[in-house]
């Protein structure tokens, strides 16, 4: 299903990137404001079918915006991303999953403040002359 939809958002990215209005990664990020505003207000009782709709057009953009990323070589793949947003919340789920209500906050700032270290370190070690 995910192959299938990246697939088809690189055919998007390049039919965008050819219109007046588009304006590089700036019109995605937009129009993930804007939807995130129209998701917040399609969020209510017996509208599943309008809502599904604003989140999809937020999956859209995302995906886009990531598409674009790619194109500009300022990220490897979207499947690192993906990677990466999967590791994350495995490492900092597992942390809290097995601590009590009032430990779980703490749990999952030590997992990010980990995370955060871990980051800079590969940061630095793809990029050792950029501060």
């Amino acid at each position: 299903m995910l192959k299938k939809l990246l697939e088809i958002v690189k055919v998007k990215n390049e039919i965008d990137q050819k219109q007046a209005w588009y304006n590089w990664p700036i019109t995605y990020l937009n129009w993930l404001k804007d939807e995130l505003i129209e998701v917040e207000e399609e969020i209510k009782e017996n509208n599943s079918v309008y809502l599904e709709d604003e989140l999809w057009d937020i999956i859209r953009n995302y995906l886009n915006l990531l598409e674009w990323l790619k194109k500009e070589w300022k990220i490897e793949s979207i499947e690192n991303v993906i990677s990466r947003a999967e590791n994350k919340y495995i490492s900092r789920v597992q942390v809290i999953q097995n601590r009590e209500d009032n430990q779980r906050s703490s749990g999952w700032k030590e997992v990010k403040e980990k995370q955060k270290l871990e980051l800079q370190k590969e940061h630095n070690q793809k990029y050792p002359n950029i501060l």
